[in-house]
Formats: structure tokens, sequence, C-alpha cells
């Protein structure tokens, strides 16, 4: 019987499909039937009577039919029989199945089922009965006739059922109690039958509809990680990457040759068959790429998560990241581990055996022996290339990201923005984790030389040379760029986008120099007439899919592009084309004629694969950034002699001065400022060793060139808050949560806001800073109340690493309006004031600004503060100075923890920057916190400000008076400045001005 089965894996002989279609083609004259007397339902319906019936079937009829008027006389003989049975079958709920699922699994080595097996679906059409979707309720799954028969391996009965009736697609795609379609229930017998099921799943993909490919079946069994998945994420599960047929590992083997086999030939088609099916199903449903299961894995991901989590199969990596041949997967070896390097010719390792092939001279004789892994490296290298390959050519980005990077698109390990790429670039985003796959790469040149042409004294020939040497400073730093992208692993590229310089662009060769190695999918590069013939000549763009390119208006540009053997034609899987036009070269009728003319000639007639072109709007490059919701922030003029900036001034040179670098080093990353703003540009800051990581609220594909990266600011305002953090705490390592300031920007801010804070305290913020306000309107309401919760989330106690109680302290901005405010500003309204303080703009003397409403303000802090790039003044400035006041307390604090050989601040962080915060807390039961509320005797105790009553208690001390909130630190910072350890003494002079909230005021 099994080698029956196997044999009847080949396609229908010819035949047999034409006995098939000669009976396909027999058609009952109902009116002919003779209906007779009907036996009673209940008793044919027994499982006696049904046994009885499968035996008649055996020997009936005893002479081969060969007409459609003998196969109407035989309708006639037992239409009434095969009409109860089914009449009995739908009594009983399909307790047995139908007669066909009987067929299914009994059918013996004639071809009598064949007849049998056409009347009952003729009768069950007569009837107008859905038979093929029918489930069975006796085998544990609900199977449908045709899942019955693929479990048994019956194949040549699924193929003759699929080709009698005259659409098999809604058979294919019937389900049964696990929503497992036909498709899914063939791939699951590969596990148990081996090859010869890929090509039962090859002849039904190819009968079934593409949608069936993307439907998505149920858990069932406790132990199934694939509920949701679709029948390509059950063909991809690391389970089916093996060498099936392999039955020994000795090549020649005698035992293996009496019996045969070759096993090394079954693991080819296997392997081939395998490929070809994955191949199959891709190609014709692509939705099915992006489709995710339960665990919002694609196909793709699901994939390197079952090798990921196999045991045998987790140490195998990143196998996915070089370029699948097409042409000849087997033919040379699948490159694979072939052990130390030491070895010679004859003792590498076997591709896809993975046995040692050792010379006759020093192989040892051996015996027949069973394999020692049952999995295939070889193919699951494959199989994993294939499957990013199809990724990678979805039509559309965002559906390319979907598929390779599911949720954990954007992050930023996937996407690098240098908006403009300076000297510096590099090297202060060395501590950024970068993805061997990048979704999108954004490069800014337009701002990265200066061109020259300002210069008044210059002669035309020195400002000519002076703008040439600028270009080739773009040119050294772009190349520089993606050497160091290739010094990273960075190898694929999804999206490049770069804006370069208008009048002196990076020349071609220059780029092809740059692009050399990676494979990019989308490129948009905004050139003026980009030659894509040098790309093309040095194989820079192979895989291109989409590119944007920037048209002059000369017609010889166009028919550059078009020509058939060196322009976009030449590029083989491009599929759509954007032309945006610059200088006016030609008027719009002329422009218009050339496009119409270069469309034909790209797409001409009898060329079957077609390239869209369509016309690129350059308003999107535009950014649109509404600062509105800023609205507390003024710009003023420059006011000298704060007397609170030079105190502080002199505190952080002596810092710097007396606390060493290896101090510094030993609690970097302990105390944590979060910037929730519009992001913060890295290149702009003083210290950016001390920028720790971040996040961006992105959750769908940029637009053209307006990558929403947290290390950028688009208005500086992130930046320049920043900056203030680190005037005066310079070694604070800061957390930046960029805000969603691009779509509706009230709604998206206040959703965003929330979101940003229940990162920063999920990263392990000690100090959260918010110099910003926002109102409430119809669309943000709720973005509002989200806000509210996260504030309230994040002022929660928390346990610290040693057992003390902690809080995350919150500053946020209050409204520059005065008393004629009629708006109600957010976070600063309605808040919980001992969870969240509000900040306030103070003069040059302590005194409130006069545009600061008193009755909506906790701390007044310096409002006119100078900073590198403009006087930034107002409430903004004065959060961003209260929240670095509080993170340069908790880090002295910390440091002093780290003298005494402990923490003391309730935050745990890893040193390298950039790398994941983790907050070491638990919440506390009411019993618990009562407890720990207690003053104890530990040095972490008598040292730690990180709870609101000490810091804010300390803050209210501080303040000038009861009428004026300034908070006055300028006497303890110049003192402690003057100190042998200035961290020791400002930790001790804050102590004594709030000997009430420790224990040991000493």
């Amino acid at each position: 019987m099994a080698e029956r089965r196997r044999d009847s894996l080949v396609p229908m002989e010819a035949t047999a499909l034409a006995k098939a279609e000669e009976m396909k083609q027999w058609k009952l004259d109902v009116s002919q039937l003779e209906t007779g007397a009907e036996e009673d339902e209940d008793e044919i319906g027994s499982d006696k009577a049904r046994k009885a019936f499968l035996k008649m079937i055996k020997k009936t009829p005893k002479e081969e039919i060969h007409n459609a008027q003998e196969y109407q006389e035989f309708a006639n003989e037992h239409y009434a029989e095969v009409k109860t049975h089914r009449k009995a079958d739908k009594k009983n709920q399909y307790k047995h199945g139908t007669l066909l699922h009987s067929l299914a699994n009994q059918r013996d080595e004639t071809d009598q089922w064949k007849l049998w097996a056409k009347l009952i679906l003729d009768v069950a059409e007569i009837e107008k009965i859905a038979i093929l979707t029918a489930r069975t309720r006796n085998d544990g799954y609900g199977s449908t006739c045709l899942h019955v028969a693929i479990r048994a391996d019956e194949v040549d009965f699924v193929k003759f059922i699929c080709h009698m009736v005259e659409d098999p697609r809604s058979a294919i795609a019937a389900t049964n109690s696990y929503m497992q379609t036909c498709v899914h229930v063939a791939i699951e017998q590969i596990q148990t039958v081996g090859r010869s099921s890929f090509q039962l799943v090859d002849y039904l993909v190819e009968k079934a509809d593409s949608g069936v490919l993307k439907m998505q079946r149920n858990k069932i069994t406790d132990g199934d990680i694939g509920t949701k998945n679709t029948c390509l994420h059950d063909l991809v599960h690391i389970k089916l990457c093996k060498s099936l047929d392999r039955q020994c590992r000795v090549d020649g083997c005698v035992k293996c040759r009496n019996e045969k086999k070759e096993p090394r030939n079954e693991s080819y088609l296997y392997a081939a068959d395998y490929l070809r099916i994955l191949d199959t199903m891709a190609k014709k449903c692509p939705e099915a790429l992006i489709t995710k299961n339960d665990a919002a894995q694609s196909p793709f991901l699901f994939h390197t998560y079952t090798r990921s989590q196999n045991e045998k199969t987790s140490a195998w990596g990143r196998l996915e990241l070089s370029p699948v041949d097409e042409n000849d997967l087997f033919t040379s070896a699948p490159p694979v581990d072939i052990g130390p390097k030491d070895r010679t010719k004859d003792e590498i390792i076997d591709p896809i055996i993975g046995e040692d092939k050792l010379s006759s001279k020093s192989k040892p004789k051996q015996t027949h022996t069973k394999p020692s892994s049952e999995f295939s490296q070889a193919l699951a290298t494959h199989v994993s290339r294939k499957l990013m390959e199809h990724c990678l050519s979805l039509n559309g980005y965002l559906n390319v990201c979907e598929s390779l990077f599911g949720k954990g698109y954007p992050s930023s390990e996937l996407m690098f923005k240098a908006a403009p790429l300076t000297e510096r670039t590099t090297d202060i985003h060395q501590a950024l984790s970068l993805s061997p796959i990048l979704a999108c790469v954004e490069l800014g040149l337009n701002n990265t030389a200066s061109s020259g042409h300002n210069s008044t004294h210059s002669s035309q020939s020195d400002a000519k040379r002076t703008a040439e040497r600028a270009r080739e400073t773009r040119e050294r730093l772009v190349t520089s760029f993606f050497q160091w992208l290739r010094e990273r692993g960075v190898k694929k590229i999804i999206k490049l986008v770069v804006s370069d310089h208008p009048q002196r662009p990076c020349r071609d060769a220059s780029i092809a120099q740059a692009l050399l190695g990676f494979d990019i999918r989308h490129l948009d590069w905004d050139k003026e007439d980009l030659c894509m013939e040098s790309l093309a000549r040095q194989c820079i763009t192979p895989n291109l899919q989409e590119v944007w390119l920037s048209w002059s208006g000369r017609n010889s540009t166009l028919l550059g592009w078009s020509n058939r053997e060196h322009g976009l034609s030449t590029l083989q899987k491009l599929e759509t084309v954007y032309i945006s036009t610059g200088t006016e070269w030609e008027n719009d009728s002329t422009n218009r004629t050339n496009l119409s003319r270069f469309k034909t000639r790209l797409n001409p007639e009898g060329v079957t694969r077609k390239i869209a072109v369509e016309t690129a709007d350059d308003d999107s490059a535009d950014l649109t950034f509404d600062t509105n919701f800023m609205g507390h922030e003024t710009q003023g003029a420059l006011k000298q002699g704060n007397n609170w900036l030079e105190a502080v001034h002199a505190f952080r040179t002596a810092l710097t001065r007396k606390v060493s670098a290896k101090q510094r080093e030993e609690i970097k990353g302990k105390i944590v400022v979060a910037i929730i703003d519009d992001g913060v540009d890295l290149e702009d800051l003083q210290a950016p060793q001390y920028v720790a990581g971040g996040w961006h609220p992105d959750k769908k594909a940029p637009d053209r060139r307006t990558m929403n990266a947290w290390y950028y600011s688009e208005k500086k305002h992130g930046t320049e808050m920043a900056k203030l953090i680190q005037l005066i705490c310079p070694f604070v390592s800061l957390y930046v949560a960029k805000l969603d300031t691009r779509r509706l920007v009230y709604k998206s801010v206040a959703e965003s806001a929330a979101k940003a804070i229940r990162e920063a305290v999920a990263q392990g913020a000690s100090v959260i800073s918010m110099s910003w306000t926002i109102y409430q309107l119809t669309d943000n309401k709720k973005g509002i109340g989200e806000l509210k919760d996260a504030i309230q989330y994040a002022g929660k106690e928390m346990k610290g690493a040693n057992g003390e109680i902690c809080n995350t302290l919150m500053f946020c901005a209050s409204e520059d309006s005065g008393f004629t405010a009629y708006r109600q500003p957010y976070p600063a309204t309605d808040c919980d004031t001992n969870v969240i303080k509000r900040v306030g703009a103070a003069g040059i003397y302590g005194e409130r600004s006069e545009y600061v409403n008193p009755n909506k303000i906790d701390y007044l802090f310096p409002g006119e503060i100078v900073s590198t790039r403009d006087v930034c003044s107002g409430s903004s400035a004065s959060t961003a100075l209260a929240a670095g006041l509080s993170a340069l307390i908790l880090w002295c604090a910390a440091l002093q923890s780290a003298k005494a050989g402990s923490l003391s601040n309730g935050v745990e962080m890893k040193t390298q920057p950039g790398a994941p915060l983790k907050r070491v807390t638990s919440m506390h039961s009411k019993a618990a916190l009562d407890t720990n509320t207690a003053d104890t005797t530990t040095s972490q105790q008598r040292i730690n400000f990180q709870t609101h009553r000490r810091m804010y208690g300390l803050f209210d001390k501080l303040k000038s008076s009861q009428e004026n909130p300034f908070v006055n630190i300028i006497g303890i910072l110049r003192e402690a400045a003057e100190d042998n350890d200035p961290p020791a003494k400002l930790i001790e002079l804050c102590k004594l001005e709030v000997p009430g909230l420790f224990k040991d005021p000493q």
C-alpha cells in the first residue's frame, strides 16, 4: 500500500486524467432515476449497515462501466440507497461523516470507488447538499472528506474529487473544527509522511483560491505555538527543515544501497520540493507574508522564532543575510559551517548531509548508523533567505517592514537619520545599536558643508574652488558614513533617502562607490538627473524596486533613463519610478509630452513586465511641525548677571575638576532624566555620550524624507532643553522620548505624551521633564485622559534596589499667560501636585515673570537662559532647570552611595549608552509601604533623595518666601563648590535644610 501511494503522487497519468474527464461529462437524467422505496434511516445509518454498504461497494459493479448510458443504469440501481445514506448521515449530525468520508479512508486498489464517489457527488448536487464541506464528528478534528483523505495519504482520492467538481476551491478552503484548510492539513502531514506530501500541497495550492493561503487556523494542542497561523506560517516551521529521507551517515552504506535508498538524492529532492512550494505560495498570495498570527508574527518572524526556540537550531543565528541563487540551489554546496579552518579539502563537511567528507585513506571504516541531527542547516538557510527575499519584494515599504520586523518596527536599531551629516555623526552614534537590515536611512547633505558663495571678497574662481572643496567634503563624509555602516554589519537598507546639495550634489562615481555592496530596495537620492547607468553598471541597484528621480526637464535625461540597454529597464525588480520636476528647463506642455514618451519607451508593447511611472510631489518632503502646543515659551532679550546660573556654573566647574573620571564612570547611567519633547539632536550636545537611548511614537512608515527619529529635533526645542539639563548636571544620563507633533497636533501630542511617560518609567527614569503645554479640545479628550492616567502611574511609589521607597520625580511647565488665561493647559491643569510639580519662569533677580500666573505654579526657576543656539526663555527653560537640579542632587547622592559601596537611588541601568534601561522596582502593598516609610539606619536611606517627600520637601524649604516660590539654592551651590568634595558637601547641606525628613542629618 505504501509503495502504491508513493507512485500515486505523480500527477495523474494521461489515461487516468482522460478517464476522469470522461466520467465528469456523464450527466444524470434526473427524470430517469428510480427512487424506489426508501429504507429506514435509523437502520441504514447504523454502524453495521454502513460497514455492509462499504463492503458492497468494493464488489459493485462487477463489470466496468464505459459510457454515460451504463452510468445512468448504475445510478438508477443505487440512487435510492445512496440518498437514504445521505439522509441518515445528516440525521446523525455526521457522526461518521458522509459516505465520501468512508470512501476516503477505506478505498481499495481497484477503481470501483471512483464510480461511487461520482454518484455520491451527483446525488449531493441534485439535492443541493454541500457534501464536501460536511464535517465528521468521530475523528477529533471535525474533518471534511478531503481532510480525511489527506491524513490517510489518499492522494488519488483528493485529486479525483477536485477534478470531478466544477470548482474545487470551496472544498479546499473548507475548514475543520480547528479552522484548518486542506492546505493546512497537507502541510501538517509533511512531518509524518515526508517529501511526498509536498506534491499534494503543490496540487492543492494550484487549485485553491489565493485567499486560502492567508486563512488562519486555531490552536490545536496545548503546546501549539501556531495559533492563528496561515498555512505559510506552518510551512516554514523549523521542524520541517529536515533531511527526512536520510537514513545513514555513511556514504555508500551497503544496507542503504540494498534498501534502494539514495539518501543524498532524497535530501536534494526534499529541499528542492520544499523551496518550490514556498516560492509558489509566496507568489500566489503575497498578502500571506504580512498576515500575523496570534503572537503578532509574520511567517518570516515565525520561522526565525521557531528556529531560535529549538535547542538544536538556536545557535545558527541570522541565516537570512545573503542572497539566494534562484537558478542553482544545490549544484553548488549551500553555505554552512564546514568545521575548523585547518581541515584539508577532503575533510570538509558535506553541506546537505552534514557529515565529514574524509578521504578514503584517512576515513575509518563505519557501519550503518542513524543521523546525529534531524535538522538541516542548509535547508533552513535557504528557507530563511527565500522568505526574506519574498518579504523584501512586497509591494509597498510599510508591507516590507511589517513582514520583516513586526512589532519591532519602528525602533532605533532599524532606522538611522543624520540631517545634516557631519564629521561628528558616526562618532556620536557609535553606541547606537543597528540591525543588519535597516528599514530606513535618511541623510541630509544640504547643510553639511558651506558652498562658499556668500563671500563678498573672493573672486569668482576662488568661490568656485571653495564650493568644489565643499562638495569633496560631502562626498568624503558620505563615503565614510556608508563604510561605517559596513563596519557595523549593515547589509541591507530597505529605504535610502538622501537630500543632496542642490547646486553641487555628489558625483555619480562617488555615489556608486558609497553604495557598493548594499542591498537597497527603495532609493530616493535627491540629485537632479541621477545617472542610473553608473549605479547599474557597478551592480549597486540590482534589487531596486522603487526609485525617486529628480528631473531637470532635459529630455536627454529621459532618453537615458528609458534606454533599453543601460537604463531603468535593466533593473529586473523595478516596479515603480517616481519623477519630480526641478528646474523649469522646458514649458509644462513640452514636459508632459516628454514624460508621456518616456513612459511609452520604458514600457513598449510586447513587454510583459511593466514599470509604473508616477509624478512625485515635492511637497511631501516638507515637514509640518506645529509649535503652538508650546505656547508658554517666549523669546526675550538677553539678560546678564544671573546669580543663580553663576552659582550653577561654579559648582559644575568644581564637579568637573574634583570628581575623577573613574568615579563618574562608576555611576554612569545610575541617574536618568527623561526628556519628553520633540527629540534631541545629539550632534548639538557637548556630552552626547550621556544620552542613553530614546523612543519615538511612529507606528507607520515615514513619509518621504520625514523619518521621526528620537535623536532628531525638528524645531530644536528638545535639544535646547537637553543642553540646559546638561548645563546643571553634565554627567547625568538622558533618555529622549519623542512627542508626535506631525499629525493632528493636539490629539497626537497628548496620546504620544502618555505613551512617552510610561516608556520613560519602563526604562528606569529617575526624573521626567516636560517643558511644554497642550490644551484640551474636542478631538483630544481621550488623549488628555490617557496623559493624566500616565502621570498618576509614574507617580506611584516604587521599591528601590535596596528596599527603600522611591518615586519618579516629574516637572512640567506652567502656562505663560498670566492672570488672563482662558484655556486650561495640560499637564499642569488638574494634576496631583504631590506627584508632579508645575514650574514657572523667574526673572534675573528671582522675581516672578509677569506672564506667569502665581496661582498655577509650585516653583519658580530662572526663565531667561543663555544657550549656545539662542536665548531660550519662559517656563520651558525653567522646567528643564528644575529637572536638572533634581538630577544633580540625585547624582551626587548616587556618588556618595557608590563610595560607600552601595546603591541608594533605586534605579539600576546598563552602563552602555543607548542600551535599554531597567527599573528594579515593584509595587508595595499598603502594609509594606507603611513599614518601609519609617526611617531606617541604612546609609542608603540617609542619602536617598528620590522620593516626592524629600526632593519636593527640599525645594519647598528653599523657596525665597511663601509668596515667592523661587527655588534659591545659590548659597548651597557656592559653599559646596568651595569644598574639597563638592558632591558630599551638597548632599550634607541639602539634608541640613530638611533634617526632619532624615533620621540622621549628619
